[in-house]
Formats: structure tokens, sequence, C-alpha cells
């Protein structure tokens, strides 16, 4: 008999994993156990091993599965940060820790990264936009200096190791960078927008430790043991029912689930709004049973959306991130959007989402939820390979478009009653333009005003009523909104960002001066607390039902 090999073992207990049947645990056991007492194999072996090992912690059919696995994430991670040359750039985005990341992040991430891992974050210099960087960070030096600038003190060369400090210093020059156009003048998005025209890209040497799926954990709870296997099929009305528990977390309980979250996606060359700019302050977890928890991520004030609320998420099965996503939520409303890790993926992903959506009923009181199109394929090809479309659609989501709704019915008859049947891409294709709604009760809220037309109605008051001049719109909308509600309103307070759209739907003319004083306070609580907002500006039902009204007259 030949001698097992570790990517044959790798192969093996691959296979055998997600059976949940005791000969097969036993298998698992052999395996792993087999596994430990071997040295790491090939790169792709390696690779294969450690998305092996994140399902089995995520979903252990025992104790010992589980803790081996960690055991084994951790060995990966130490070989990983050992290797040299050739080896270790073949591990680079592979998002396992100890291995590089090389990717271009926004100004706040890269901040994040220079402020938490100093030594182990720099600027890699390949295709930075020298000139824009020099011509915009050289305003901020001393007037003396600006002064003397001249072509040779802004030749790149000279600039970074005489001009900044860093003196070729990769790390510090990062950090120069950062800190500087963290100083320029304007909001967060402008100084967003001009660290994006640098085109420079950072390389994040990871630790064992780092914040990644390898080593990153929300630490809330003991693993849960899938000894009755995995729970594939959900009823979205009955799993909405039960309230989901609330975990009171303590501020450096808050700053460590933002960092698994920014590290996680980092590693994976990926961000979204909600998590690099989180403010943490808002951060909550829940437990949702089974071992799954989900943490929420609202941003900070100033990078908060006016009309809708943006909501992130992080799920974590077991305490190992397992997906993420978000949900845009107005009044009611939600569409959302899931993304559940490869690694993860053939286990629990319905459930997931069910629990996704049941925290948003509970903590949000959202009524009805829209998968947000990309989900199903609009402009997704992966989407579609994975037909996406009827992942939902067993789920209990149905298109909102009348033709659409007829097709799917039609297409789900054909692949109910033949068998081998799949949706031609063409199908899935057209299926992909579909508003894919739930609606939590038996009786239809309603289809709701969606922020996109919104802003349409906003662009044509704009236009129509004051040839363009948004300047103009703003100050009108305020005068009308302090002389109705005898108060006075500058753009200094935070509903000036929504008054406009108020002049636009006729709202501001229609309601009351009590109506409009509520909202305005409500709206205040925005910037600190993104759910109570929610849930109190769905006290303001005649507002909704107008931008509603307005919204339809386009």
């Amino acid at each position: 008999m030949s001698r097992a090999t570790f990517a044959g073992l790798v192969r093996s207990f691959r296979a055998t994993q997600r059976s949940f049947h005791h000969h097969s645990i036993t298998e698992q056991e052999s395996i792993l156990l087999a596994l430990t007492s071997m040295p790491l194999g090939t790169v792709t072996a390696v690779m294969l091993y450690h998305e092996a090992l994140l399902y089995s912690v995520a979903y252990p059919g025992s104790s010992s599965i589980h803790t081996l696995a960690e055991i084994e994430l951790q060995r990966i991670a130490l070989h990983v940060s050992t290797r040299k040359g050739l080896e270790l750039l073949r591990y680079e985005n592979s998002t396992i820790a100890g291995s590089r990341v090389r990717a271009p992040f926004s100004l706040t991430l890269n901040k994040w990264l220079v402020e938490r891992f100093p030594t182990d974050t720099e600027l890699t210099t390949d295709g930075v936009n020298e000139s824009v960087l020099v011509q915009t960070l050289a305003n901020l030096f001393d007037p003396v200096e600006q002064e003397m600038l001249h072509a040779g003190k802004t030749a790149w060369t000279y600039w970074t190791e005489h001009m900044t400090g860093a003196g070729r210093n990769k790390h510090q020059m990062k950090r120069w960078i950062v800190e500087m156009t963290d100083r320029l003048p304007g909001s967060s998005a402008m100084k967003e927008f001009i660290f994006g025209q640098f085109s420079t890209t950072t390389l994040w040497s990871t630790q064992t430790s780092a914040p990644t799926l390898t080593s990153g954990r929300a630490g809330h709870r003991a693993p849960y043991i899938h000894t009755q296997g995995l729970q594939r099929t959900v009823d979205l009305s009955t799993q909405l029912h039960a309230k989901p528990r609330r975990v009171e977390l303590t501020p450096q309980q808050q700053v460590h689930l933002v960092d698994i979250a920014r590290g996680v996606l980092a590693s994976m060359q990926r961000e979204t709004d909600p998590v690099t700019y989180a403010h943490v302050r808002e951060t909550e977890y829940y437990s949702m049973g089974r071992g799954l928890g989900i943490a929420l991520y609202a941003m900070k004030p100033d990078m908060k959306m006016a009309v809708q609320s943006y909501i992130g998420f992080m799920a974590f099965k077991n305490d190992v991130p397992c997906a993420y996503g978000g949900a845009w939520i107005l009044n009611n409303e939600s569409f959302f959007g899931v993304n559940v890790f490869p690694a993860f993926r053939g286990g629990e992903s319905a459930l997931i989402v069910a629990e996704l959506l049941r925290l948003y009923h509970h903590a949000f009181n959202v009524q009805s939820f829209c998968v947000d199109p990309y989900q199903i394929g609009y402009g997704n090809s992966d989407g579609l390979k994975s037909r996406s479309f009827w992942f939902y659609y067993r789920l209990g989501f149905r298109p909102v478009e009348k033709d659409l709704a007829r097709l799917a019915r039609a297409e789900y008859k054909r692949i109910a009653s033949i068998d081998g049947y799949n949706s031609p891409m063409s199908v899935l294709q057209e299926l992909a333009g579909a508003t894919m709604r739930w609606v939590c009760k038996a009786v239809d809220v309603g289809i709701p005003p969606t922020a996109d037309r919104l802003g349409d109605l906003v662009t044509k008051h704009v236009n129509v009523r004051f040839g363009g001049d948004r300047q103009a719109a703003l100050r009108e909308a305020l005068r009308m909104f302090s002389a109705r509600t005898k108060k006075r309103f500058t753009v200094k307070h935070s509903v000036a960002r929504v008054v406009v759209l108020l002049h636009a739907s006729g709202y501001l003319e229609h309601a009351t001066p009590a109506r409009l004083l509520s909202f305005a306070k409500d709206y205040q609580l925005k910037s600190a607390g993104e759910r109570e907002y929610v849930l109190r500006s769905q006290r303001h039902r005649a507002l909704f039902d107008a931008l509603g009204v307005a919204e339809r007259s386009l």
C-alpha cells in the first residue's frame, strides 16, 4: 500500500468533512490526527487545507474536530509567516494569516492599518501617481518650504528621501502620506477622493495573530457542535418569530469587532463602507443560536447616507467570520446583500440569510426585504452561474414585476417537473433584472419609495425650479422650513441634508409645523444612533406617503 501524502490526506478530509454520520466524523478525526503529524505540503495543498479547516471550525461534527482544526490553522499561519522568496509570493493575497496582502485601499482603511500595524504596513510605489501626490501634499508644507520648492525638490526620488522625513523608509512613507492627506481641509468623502487620485498600493505583511479568517475570532461563546448535521432548509415566516438576543459589549469588544471585520475584508482585498467607516460606538452583536452571531456596523456621522440607513454586518459561525454584507433601510423596507465566504459555502447558507433577515426585522422593524439585484446576477456573472435567483426564490422571494413573476413561475415548474433541467443562461439574465421581494406579513405593506428615484425627484426639482442651482434650492427650503416652524434652521442643522427632498415632495408645504419640528428632532438622531433613528423615523408615516406619491409622479 502506498504511503499517504499530505495532499492525499487533505483531499480525503475535504471529501468526508461535509458528512455528519458517526463513521464520517470518526474518519475525519483520524485524518486530522494524521495530518497534524505531517509536514505541510505544497502551497496549493496548504491553501486547500486552510479552507477545509475553516469549514470544520464553523461546522464541526465533534469537539475534537473543532479543537484540532483551530490548532492546525495556527500551524499553517506559522508556516506561511516563515516563507521566503517565490513561495512567500505565491501565498500573497491568500487570506492566510502570516501572508502578505497587496491591494489599493481607501484612506480610512490605510489609516487603520498604519495605526494598528505600523511596522507591517508599507507603501509599494508601483503605479503611484507621483506628480499629483507631490503637488497636493506639498501644499501642507511650511510656507517657507513652499516658497523654496522647485523642480528638483519635487522630483519623486528627492522628495521621498528629503522632503517627507521618511528617508525612503516605506513604512514611514506610508504613514506620512496617510497622515498628511488626513490633514487636508474638507469632508471625509473629499479626502477619500483626493487620496484615490494618488493611486497608491499597500503591502500589509500580516502576523500570525492578524485579524484574518485564520485567526480573527469574535470570542463570544463555546463552539456549537453539529451532532445532528446541518440545517439546510428554512421557513422564513416561522424563522422570523423569535427575537434575537443582543449581547452587551464593552468599548474594547466593539473595537475588536470592527478590527476583525476590517482585517478579514482587507485580507480579501475588499472593503464595505459600514466596515471601513464604522462608527465604533454603534457596533452591536447579536446571538442567533446554533453558534451563529451577527455583528452590525453603522457608519461614522459624516459618512452616513442622507435618506437611507446603510447598516453593514459580519456573520460569525462558531466565532469564525463566515459572511458579510449589508442592508439599505428606508422606512420599513430594506434592500440587502449577503456574501458567504467561499470556505463556508455548502454549509447553512439559507439559515444565515434567514437569521440575517430575522435580525433586521426585529432590530429595525423591517417588514419587507428586497434582494440587491447584484446578488441574483445583475452585472454579476458569478450570481448568474450560481443561479442565485432560485436560492432566493426557494426562500419565498418573488419578482415585483408581473412579467418576470410569470416567467419565474413557469420556469420553476419546469425545474420541478423535468429531471436534470437547468434554466438557460438567457432566462437567468432576464430574471436578474427582477426586484425580488419578500414581505413579513400576509398583507402586503405596499412598495415604498426607492432612494434612487428620490434622488431623481430632487434633481428634477432643482433643475425645474432653480435652474440647477442647488445652493439656491437649499436656501429656499431652509427659509420655508424656518418660516413654517417659526424656528431658525441653517445649513449647520442635520435636517439640511434632506430639506430639499422635503420641499421637492411637497411635504414641507403640507405637513403641520409640529410634524416638521418632530421630524427635525428625530433626524438629529441619525448621526449618533442609526438604529434609533430608523425606529423613530417610522413614526412619520405621512412623510413616507408623500415621498411615495411624489416619486410615482416622475
